[in-house]
C-alpha cells in the first residue's frame, strides 16, 4: 500500500516517561563523577569539567588561551604525538574555553579507553606551555579575528551582549587582538597551575558505562591530588552601556545584521519556560510569525530568529538577522509590530497548539542518545534542578495558555527595554 503524502500523518497522544537518571560516586580523591549508562554501542563520551572560563580569569582571554594550549604537548608528549595517538585509537579529543567552565571531552569506543585515559591524564598533570606553540596559537586567533571583524553578523552579535551586559563583563566582550597582545605564555601557565594542575574538576560520562570504566577512571583520576580552585565567591554584575541603540556603519557590506534584545534571566526563573514557548511562536522555529511574515511575506531576509538563551549566572533574548541595506528600517518596524501584536492579541489554539506540538517533537528527538541524556543532566546539574524539571516538561508546556503568552508579552516586550543594534 502507498503512502499518501495528501494526509497528515496521525498525532499520537503523549505517553509521559522519565528521563534516565544520572547516577553519582565520589573517586578516592573526593572528586565527583556523574554517569548515565544508556545507549547499545560501544561507545564513551566522557568530559572533564573545570570551573573556569571568562567568569574566572585574571584578565581576558587567559581562560580561552589556557584551554587551546593544552593540546600543545605535555614533558613526555609534543602536540603532534598527542594527536597521532589520539587519531591511532580513532578517539575525538576536544578543549573547549567556555563563559563559565573549561572542559576537555573524549569520544572513544569502550575498548580504547583504557589507553586513552592515561593520555587525558597526562594532559591535565603534564602539560608544557612552549612559547613557540604560544605564539602560534595567538597569530592564529588574530588572524581569525581580523576575518571574522569583517562580517556584519559577528560585529553584531559582539555590539549585542557588550550592550545588555556591559564592555567589562565576562558575558559581554570577546577577546579583542589588544587583549592577546598583553597575554603571556607565563600567564597562561600561572592560570594552569591556579585552576587546572592537581586541581577540582568533575567527570561526566555517558555510553556504556560498567564497573570497569569506573574502577579505571578511580584507578588513573582518583589519586590525582585535589585542591580547591580559587573563586571570588560573588556574582559579577551586568553594567548596560547607557546607550542602548547603535549603528555601525560598514561602507562595503552588501548586507545589514540586526541584533534587538535585552537581558533575562537564568533557567531556573518561574517565567523561563514560558518564555521558551513565546519565542517559539515569535521567531524560534521555521514556521515562526517572523519568518512567516518577515522572510515569506515581505520578502525582506533569507532568515530571522529569536533565541532565549541562558548562561549559569545569566541569560537574554535576542531577535537577529540579515537583511539588504536598503531595507533595515522596514524591517525593523515590522519585527516591532509583531512583538506589538503578541502584547496586544491572543495566539490562536492552533497556532499555540502547533507550537507546543513542534516543542515536544523536539524534546523527543533531543533525548534518544545516551550523549543527549548528559547534555540533559548537565543543564539541571549546573543550573541547580532537579529531575523534576523534565519529568515534567511536557505537562508543564500543555498547561501553558494563550492568556499566560500575552501577560508574558507584556511583561518582557517593551521596546524601550530593548537594545538595538545594526552593522552594516
Amino acid at each position: 500500500m502507498l503512502l499518501d503524502r495528501a494526509k497528515a500523518p496521525k498525532i499520537s497522544d503523549f505517553k509521559p516517561f522519565k528521563l534516565t537518571r544520572a547516577a553519582s560516586i565520589k573517586l578516592t580523591n573526593g572528586i565527583a563523577l556523574h554517569y548515565v549508562k544508556a545507549g547499545t554501542q560501544p561507545l564513551l563520551k566522557f568530559e572533564i569539567v573545570y570551573h573556569a572560563g571568562n567568569y574566572i580569569e585574571p584578565q581576558r582571554g587567559i581562560s580561552f588561551f589556557t584551554a587551546k594550549m593544552l593540546n600543545e604537548g605535555t614533558k613526555s608528549m609534543s602536540n603532534k604525538e598527542i594527536s597521532e595517538k589520539i587519531a591511532f585509537y580513532g578517539a575525538q579529543l576536544d578543549f573547549i574555553p567556555g563563559l563559565d567552565k573549561i572542559t576537555i571531552s573524549v569520544m572513544v569506543l569502550e575498548k580504547h579507553f583504557y589507553a586513552v585515559l592515561p593520555i587525558i591524564s597526562e594532559i591535565i598533570e603534564e602539560s608544557v606551555f612552549l612559547e613557540k606553540n604560544f605564539d602560534s596559537i595567538k597569530n592564529i586567533y588574530i588572524q581569525q579575528l581580523k576575518v571574522s571583524k569583517e562580517k556584519t553578523s559577528f560585529v553584531a552579535t559582539g555590539l549585542f551582549k557588550q550592550t545588555i551586559f556591559g564592555s567589562n563583563h565576562p558575558y559581554g566582550y570577546f577577546i579583542e587582538e589588544d587583549d592577546v597582545q598583553k597575554i603571556e605564555c607565563k600567564d597562561c601557565l600561572s592560570y594552569y597551575n591556579a585552576v587546572i594542575k592537581d586541581c577540582n574538576f568533575e567527570i561526566i560520562v555517558s555510553g556504556m558505562v560498567n564497573d570497569e570504566i569506573l574502577k579505571e577512571f578511580d584507578k588513573i583520576l582518583g589519586v590525582k591530588k585535589n585542591k580547591p580552585v580559587p573563586t571570588n565567591g560573588t556574582l559579577i554584575a551586568a553594567r548596560p552601556e547607557k546607550k542602548s541603540i547603535f549603528h555601525e556603519n560598514k561602507e562595503d557590506a552588501v548586507q545589514s545584521s540586526l541584533r534587538i534584545g535585552k537581558r533575562l534571566f537564568t533557567r531556573n526563573h518561574p517565567d523561563f519556560l514560558k518564555m521558551t514557548v513565546l519565542n517559539e511562536v515569535l521567531g524560534g522555529y521555521f514556521g515562526s510569525r517572523l519568518m512567516k511574515v518577515i522572510r515569506e511575506e515581505k520578502g525582506l531576509t533569507y532568515g530571522i530568529y529569536s533565541q532565549v538563551v541562558t548562561h549559569i549566572n545569566e541569560g537574554y533574548f535576542v531577535i537577529g538577522s540579515d537583511v539588504k541595506k536598503e531595507l533595515v528600517i522596514e524591517a525593523l518596524k515590522e519585527i516591532y509590530y509583531q512583538l506589538e501584536v503578541l502584547k496586544n492579541e491572543k495566539i490562536g489554539e492552533d497556532e499555540l497548539q502547533t507550537v507546543k506540538n513542534y516543542m515536544i517533537g523536539s524534546y523527543l528527538n533531543a533525548v534518544n542518545t545516551p550523549f543527549a541524556l548528559a547534555d540533559k543532566f548537565k543543564t539541571l546539574y549546573y543550573n541547580g534542578l532537579s529531575y523534576d524539571y523534565y519529568d515534567n516538561y511536557i505537562s508543564n508546556i500543555q498547561k501553558i495558555t494563550a492568556t499566560d503568552l500575552q501577560s508574558l508579552a507584556n511583561k518582557y516586550f517593551d521596546k524601550t527595554s530593548f537594545a538595538q543594534i545594526v552593522v552594516g
